[in-house]
């Protein structure tokens, strides 16, 4: 619990274990009140076994809840920790990214999956270690990739000149290329077809009628 609270984001304890904790507490006060009281219930000794069996399935709960906040808090710091960096930052410092990341998603499944079958007073301990183990799993890749975050800052920082010039002439200089280019290609395709236009500016030249059979020189 106190690990959780420390890597809130917020800093704040969770409500639901706290519910839990206090719902455990109320089935103990039960059970004592049951044993000091004078006046004995008849079937004192089961309610008492029902009370400390609901309190220990409440104390497996906020173990359980406790846990989520941990995997909830290390993925929330991993994500923004992530967010905001170049591909080519976390490619050349942290390869291992486009592994974990399949990773977590699987892992997220699995606590969930466990999450959906858990009930009050159907745990074990060995229900909590294997819950437990997976957290673990999420915990690990985390902290690995939050570790890389430094020295992805400082990749950016350093070739953050070379990726703006990269960046720019993707998005302006190669496309006024092409278009430039193109238009090229369409004026020379343009004038084979239709061939030289004729020059206002040239004087018209006059054509030379046909000469015919009758009028040529006789010898």
């Amino acid at each position: 619990m106190i690990l959780a609270e420390e890597l809130d984001p917020t800093f704040r304890s969770n409500i639901l274990t706290i519910k839990e904790l206090r719902d455990s507490f109320d089935h103990v006060m039960r059970f004592h009140a049951e044993n000091l009281n004078v006046t004995k219930r008849g079937d004192s000794e089961t309610y008492c076994k029902h009370q400390l069996h609901k309190a220990v399935g409440h104390l497996f709960r906020a173990g359980y809840d406790a846990v989520d906040g941990i995997v909830v808090s290390y993925r929330v710091k991993y994500a923004k920790a992530m967010d905001g960096h170049s591909n080519e930052a976390i490619t050349a410092v942290y390869k291992e990214y486009f592994e974990h990341v399949p990773q977590l998603e699987a892992l997220a499944t699995k606590i969930a999956m466990h999450r959906e079958t858990k009930d009050i007073g159907g745990d074990t301990l060995e229900d909590l270690r294997s819950y437990l183990k997976t957290a673990e799993e999420v915990a690990e890749k985390c902290k690995f990739g939050l570790a890389k975050v430094p020295l992805i800052v400082d990749w950016d920082r350093r070739n953050s000149r070379k990726l703006w010039k990269e960046r720019l002439a993707e998005k302006f200089v190669l496309p006024i290329a092409a278009a430039v280019a193109t238009g090229i290609i369409v004026y020379l395709v343009t004038t084979r077809a239709i061939g030289p236009a004729a020059d206002p500016n040239l004087p018209a030249v006059a054509k030379t009628p046909p000469v015919s059979p009758s009028n040529k020189s006789k010898p």
